[in-house]
Formats: C-alpha cells, structure tokens, sequence
C-alpha cells in the first residue's frame, strides 16, 4: 500500500502542526496528554490527524503573514531584488542581507536579453512566470525546484509555528506560573521564539534560491 504522505506532508505540515498541539498541551492542558500514560493506538491516530490538520491551517497563515505581508510587501519582491541593477536601500539588508543579493549584472543583462528576444520586456512577476514555464520540462531543474520549494515551505511553517508555540507558552509563563517552575516555562518560550527567528532566515535563503534557480535555468536552458 502506497504511503498517503510525501516529504513535505510530513515536515512541513505534520511537523508545524505537532509543534502547535504541543505548545497547546503544554500551555493550555498542562501537558496531560503528552506528559500523562503511554497514548493508545487510537489517540495517536487522533494525533497524527490532528496535527496535520493543523499543519494545512498553519502552512496557510504562515503563506499570507510571513511570505505575501511581511516578505514580499515588507522586504520586497525576490525575484525582482534578483533582477535589481540598483543597491538596495532597504533598513532591513542590515538585518537579512542575504536576501537582497542580487544576480551578477552580467546574468541579470543576459536573462533580461533573452526573454526580451521572446516577446517579454517585463521585469516582475510576468517575468519570472516566463522564465518558470520555460524550464519547469526540464527533470533535472524541475527536481532542483522542487527542493528549494519543499525547504522554504518547511522553514516558513516551521517559523510560524514556532512563533506560535513561543506565544501560547509565554502567556501561560506570564499568566499561570505553577508550582514556582515559571522559569522553564520562560526558557522554552524563548527557545522557540529564537528557534523560529532562525528559521525565518533559511525560509529567505532557500525562497531567494529557488527564484534563482528558475532565473539561472532560462539563462542556461537551449532549444532543441
């Protein structure tokens, strides 16, 4: 029997969705579940659905939040800043300078020339949909493609999960210190909260690579 569940089923929704229910668990429900008897087939059934229901819900907040508000309309537009000829003025290069490393002037010329030599004279998303539908045929960089998607999916909805769970465990921290032992309460809230910061960084790098990668590709790409 085939495994209903691919890669990205399992890290980038199961994952952010355990990491949620945990969070819950432990802020909410006094980690009865997780911390009380060994869980029954059953309830681990549960579970597992649970969290990859989660999982969806979070992937989809994560999407509109973290990549269309603050990525794309608070940072800027990855594959116009690949594009980009002009050094970038954005405060933010101070803190995520990756993400605003352009393409060599030389490739960004030779992209540019070659896609106009198509009938495309555009620069933003137009563009990079050209250049996309060019070389998603190709198995190799469409594999290529696939990983950087899955990774900066993962990454994304990991760092919101994160953020999540810091959240919900600080409220209990600042609201329900029990038995004197606020101070672990405290410690993994601000785990999470750095672990989930640092997870947004390899979300830029790999969403930033993978709009390289369909730039590169059309440039290299030849007809046969």
């Amino acid at each position: 029997m085939k495994i209903p569940f691919n890669v990205y089923d399992t890290f980038g929704y199961l994952v952010s969705g355990f990491l949620v229910l945990v969070a819950v668990d432990y802020s909410i429900n006094g980690a009865r579940i997780l911390g009380g008897p060994a869980p029954t087939l059953y309830l681990t059934t549960l579970f597992v659905i649970a969290a990859y229901l989660v999982g969806h819900l979070v992937s989809h907040l994560a999407e509109y939040l973290l990549q269309s508000r603050l990525t794309r309309r608070g940072l800027g537009v990855s594959e116009e800043l690949l594009l980009s000829t002009e050094k970038p003025t954005h405060l933010a290069r101070h803190l995520v300078p990756g993400y605003f490393i352009a393409l060599p002037p030389d490739t960004v010329s030779q992209v540019i020339q070659k896609a106009a030599a198509e009938g495309v004279t555009s620069r933003g998303r137009a563009l990079f949909l050209f250049c996309w539908a060019r070389v998603k045929s190709d198995p190799e960089v469409a594999g290529r493609l696939a990983t950087f998607l899955n990774l900066y999916g993962f990454a994304r909805n990991a760092c919101f999960a994160l953020l999540i769970a810091g959240a919900l465990v600080a409220v209990r921290f600042l609201g329900w210190p029990v038995n004197g032992s606020w101070p672990w309460w405290a410690l993994w809230a601000a785990a999470a909260i750095v672990v989930g910061a640092g997870m947004y960084y390899r979300y830029l790098k790999f969403y930033r690579l993978y709009g390289a990668e369909v730039f590169v590709s059309y440039l290299a790409k030849t007809d046969k």
